[in-house]
């Protein structure tokens, strides 16, 4: 087991509000991270625990480690609000309190599908008086495709050339609580300056003919919005049609499963403009990320 001790850390008064309180009896908690995950599946190798004072909101400590634990010495009997963050690069550095905690934004490019960030939602704790349990979940929201098939113009050739999430969210508040604010990607089509990174996880290109075989086991990701869609797009024969998927309410660690789009009709020139809703079905299953879910409790 690796341990890496916490540090203080000193907010500035003059910017964040918060004044640096007199040295306290401490205790040294240590928290285990146990990992419930599929082979080869990627937990966090990066651990951050901010902990606030409930009494004024200020930081009091952050704690780093990796491995399989983090050590925190806090003040015997204060109480405290704790957040962890998995893989976050020391997104919050520098920040005062909590309210500017939660204000901090991970944007979609600080996340890798096989090395997303992890975050938890807010833990009440006392020091020496519980063991909270902590779970950790994903920024990300995953949209897997089942099936692509087609059932319209048997006749000529029907290949889809790309699928991409549109009107997709560029980042997202450290608190998990989606506010639609900040960058939006693909908005109005599939923007060409996508970055490499963020293009692999809202774009799909290639040239698969659903006339003969059906497409699947396609995975794109996104950060979570109210108002985010799926559109394919389809060559038939040397016209271009697109087929917009409107998906439900994006959730963080949250898996939106499409069983199986069918093309049955024309779509649209344009991935932002709507399609007989006869010309396209599909079916959504909405259920948590919970294949690679982590765990993490304190331990005294």
């Amino acid at each position: 087991m690796k341990r890496i001790s916490s540090y203080l850390f000193i907010a500035i008064a003059f910017l964040s509000g918060c004044v640096r309180e007199e040295p306290q009896e401490t205790t040294s908690n240590t928290l285990r991270v146990s990992k419930r995950l599929n082979p080869g599946s990627a937990g966090p190798e990066e651990l951050d625990l901010y902990a606030f004072r409930r009494s004024d909101g200020c930081l009091e400590t952050i704690s780093s480690g990796s491995g399989d634990s983090i050590s925190v010495n806090l003040v015997k009997g204060r109480e405290y609000n704790l957040y962890l963050i998995g893989n976050g690069h020391g997104i919050a550095y520098g920040i005062g309190d909590e309210e500017e905690f939660l204000q901090k934004r991970i944007r979609l490019e600080d996340n890798d599908p096989s090395r997303p960030v992890f975050f938890s939602s807010a833990i009440s704790y006392k020091c020496l008086d519980e063991e909270p349990l902590i779970g950790l979940r994903r920024y990300l929201s995953r949209i897997s495709i089942k099936e692509i098939r087609s059932e319209w113009l048997e006749d000529m050739p029907c290949k889809v050339t790309m699928i991409a999430v549109v009107n997709a969210s560029g980042s997202i508040p450290l608190s998990g609580i989606p506010d639609d604010k900040d960058i939006c990607y693909n908005r109005a089509g599939v923007m060409d300056e996508l970055s490499g990174k963020i293009r692999d996880m809202l774009v799909w290109e290639g040239e698969i003919d659903i006339r003969t075989s059906s497409m699947t086991g396609l995975s794109l990701y996104t950060l979570p919005s109210s108002s985010t869609r799926l559109a394919i797009r389809v060559a038939h024969g040397s016209e271009i049609n697109w087929y917009p998927v409107e998906l439900p309410v994006m959730r963080c660690n949250t898996d939106y499963e499409i069983d199986c789009v069918v093309i049955k009709g024309p779509g649209s020139p344009g991935p932002d403009q709507e399609i007989d809703r006869r010309s396209v079905s599909f079916d959504i299953t909405v259920k948590p990320w919970e294949n690679e879910n982590i765990d993490v409790d304190f331990s005294i």
